[in-house]
């Protein structure tokens, strides 16, 4: 509170105002007593600067303490009021700035933050403007300015269990982990019940690949608050990183069950412990199961943009279980996410090849084989393919690229011999043109008629391949 002297008798009706809380009309009357006096004293021009001030018009204020000092640099009363106006002014900023963070107003709360002259603050404003822009700068995704205004924050109250917290979050945030773990540890043993702290540790240890310590401490969490999300999540991720896949499912479930946003990040770690349960059943057998596991893997991520190995993983199970018009539709999608995906080509163009669907299976083998030439086996089938499609010039061809790979293949070997043979065994039984007519000839003298003999036997062909 700002003291005023009260001497003269000019100050008597303006002095009264501002004790009766009428700052306005106080303000007025000094203004006329200025204009019949053409000045002011020094103690009426404090008088009307506090009277501002508590009009919340603090830069006027600020302007009139100035002006006493100017005139009077020893003056303590005004020096006294001006730091109370900058104080003021920096807790009018403050009130502002928190309203805007509120409102997630983040640049702008940041910007009147910055405004505030900390250098005549209290303790307890430096404190929160330090701790709020720490908290700005987290929303922000700006971690390293984060931890620097929580440390900045805790020289002020460096037993802040909630600032220690924040800092111990920000120090996971860039990775400095035996730190952060620290200043987790600090917080649970000033508040063991601190869910966030809790479940906060349990992160880091998993970071730290401490997964059975992560599992445990996401335990105690859950102990804690058993209807929060945030530590089935964390034992979730724990156990899947120990293989313990059933336990990462359940835990997953408990996480959705209890709250959780079904955000990026849980889906994306869920959809891996389902696609994980799917491969092991799909490798037992199981395929039915497998393959409604990976259709709820799919349904976990993006419809837009879902895996390709998930999708061909799918595939197959579908395909093992009877429903080979499905398979080839999930593979046809495998291969439409992901033009590239060498499996589902070759696997799409082996299935039309047994299903006798030729011009289909040359055009999903020569992809395959375009993706990957040195899968021979992919090769040496696409050369069967036109064969089988009665292009022997292609199959020769095909099978050439193949040997040229790998010159001891024996099926192209054999497949190309055969091929070469049968195409040498047609061109040899093209009929030749007829030859002119040769000019006749005198008759011959007669002879004894030769004994009756068969005409020569034409060879056989060999059969084709």
């Amino acid at each position: 509170q700002t003291k005023i002297s009260i001497n003269a008798a000019t100050m008597s009706n303006p002095a009264q105002l501002y004790k009766d809380g009428k700052y306005d009309e106080a303000i007025a009357r000094i203004d006329e007593m200025e204009a019949e006096a053409g000045t002011l004293t020094p103690q009426l021009m404090n008088l009307k600067g506090v009277c501002k001030m508590r009009t919340a018009k603090v830069d006027e204020a600020l302007e009139l303490f100035d002006e006493v000092l100017k005139v009077d640099p020893g003056n303590g009363e005004a020096a006294a009021n001006k730091r109370g106006s900058i104080m003021l002014k920096g807790s009018m900023t403050a009130d502002l700035a928190n309203k805007l963070f509120r409102d997630g107003n983040f640049s702008g709360a940041l910007v009147a933050y910055d405004g505030i002259d900390l250098s005549v603050a209290n303790d307890e404003l430096k404190f929160q403007v330090r701790n709020n822009v720490g908290a700005i700068h987290m929303q922000m995704g700006d971690v390293k300015s984060a931890l620097v205004a929580f440390e900045q924050a805790l020289e002020v109250k460096p037993l802040s269990v909630d600032t220690i917290h924040n800092k111990a979050t920000a120090l996971k945030g860039v990775g400095k982990m035996s730190e952060a773990l620290a200043a987790f540890d600090q917080c649970i043993s000033a508040q063991p019940d601190f869910y966030s702290a809790l479940c906060g540790r349990c992160e880091v240890l998993a970071a730290l690949s401490r997964f059975q310590d992560s599992v445990a401490q996401a335990d105690a969490a859950i102990k804690c608050k058993p209807d929060e999300y945030r530590a089935y999540a964390d034992r979730g991720f724990a156990n899947l990183k120990m293989q313990n896949i059933d336990g990462a499912l359940a835990d997953f479930d408990g996480a959705i069950k209890h709250g959780s946003k079904q955000s990026g990040e849980l889906m994306k770690v869920y959809a891996l412990a389902l696609t994980l349960k799917a491969d092991s059943l799909l490798n037992s057998g199981r395929y039915h199961e497998a393959s409604e596991m990976y259709e709820k893997a799919l349904s976990m991520g993006s419809s837009d943009d879902p895996s390709a190995g998930v999708l061909f993983n799918h595939s197959l199970a579908l395909l093992h279980s009877g429903k080979k018009e499905e398979s080839m539709e999930e593979m046809k999608h495998c291969t439409s996410v992901d033009p590239r995906f060498f499996p589902a080509w070759a696997a799409m163009g082996l299935s039309c090849l047994q299903d006798g669907k030729f011009d289909e299976a040359i055009k999903a083998l020569t992809a395959a084989v375009d993706i990957k030439p040195e899968e021979v086996e992919v090769g040496y089938h696409l050369g069967v393919a036109y064969l089988k499609n009665n292009d022997l010039g292609a199959a020769v061809e095909q099978f050439r690229k193949v040997l040229a790979v790998k010159h001891d293949h024996e099926p192209s070997k054999k497949a190309l011999a055969l091929v070469e043979a049968s195409i040498a065994y047609k061109k040899s039984q093209e009929a030749p043109p007829p030859a002119p007519a040769p000019a006749p000839a005198p008759a011959p003298a007669p002879v004894p008629s030769p004994v009756d003999t068969p005409p020569p036997a034409e060879p056989e062909p060999e059969p084709e391949p």
